[in-house]
């Protein structure tokens, strides 16, 4: 039996209705946080990058020879090269893995002395070592 003057369709279906499309708008709002942050990230270079190189010296032609062994296409235009602390001259041109570029190294290579090469891209170190020039 029912009291006089209420209709069988209560509030619930309408309060079901509002709490639908308020659930509805907080995840929306949520996702489009979560998207616009990293929308409007600063960009940090993206992914971290690796690059393996192999270095050459020829105390003969006084060249430096370094090889891309893996890593990404490298620009060489943020390649920094150095030999002894001495900046060396590099071409801008894009290399990828397997391949190798020759330079000159800026100063007389002795046959059979050793010389540090670092190589940076980036300003991140990707190679620090003592090469020995070879004839």
């Amino acid at each position: 039996m029912r009291a006089p003057g209420v209709r069988g369709s209560g509030l619930s279906p309408v309060i079901a209705v509002l709490l639908m499309v308020a659930i509805t708008l907080a995840i929306a709002g949520a996702a489009a946080i979560w998207f616009f942050a990293f929308a409007n990230s600063p960009d940090e270079g993206g992914e971290d990058v690796l690059f393996i190189f192999h270095v050459e010296l020829d105390g003969g032609d006084d060249t430096a020879t370094f090889s891309v062994i893996d890593g990404d296409i490298l620009n060489t235009s943020m390649m920094e090269m150095k030999l002894d602390g001495v900046d060396v001259d590099i071409p801008v041109r894009e290399l990828n893995a397997g391949t190798d570029m020759t330079v000159d190294a800026g100063m007389d290579l002795v046959i059979g002395q050793s010389y540090n090469v670092k190589i940076t891209v980036g300003g991140k170190l990707f190679f620090d070592k003592d090469v020995i020039a070879a004839p």
